[in-house]
């Protein structure tokens, strides 16, 4: 599963979560985040770009997210 999302183009890291187990919390997920093929709809340009993620499905529900973090 691809996941695609708007993030800022440069002073922010971006890190994938996931959980099986909404109660037991959040860990890292070591999936890449790699820049998009596609930019349409993309608001500020000069700011801003998709980004994206695959996830592996496993047959169990996984519930992502991604943390922003400015260092």
């Amino acid at each position: 599963m691809t996941v695609t999302f708007v993030a800022r183009k440069s002073g922010t890291n971006y890190q994938v979560q996931s959980t099986a187990n909404l109660v037991a919390g959040f860990t890292n997920n070591p999936v890449s985040v790699t820049g998009s093929g596609d930019q349409s709809g993309v608001l500020l340009p000069e700011q801003y770009e998709c980004r994206q993620f695959t996830a592996p499905i496993t047959g169990s529900k996984i519930f992502s997210r991604v943390v922003a973090a400015v260092p």
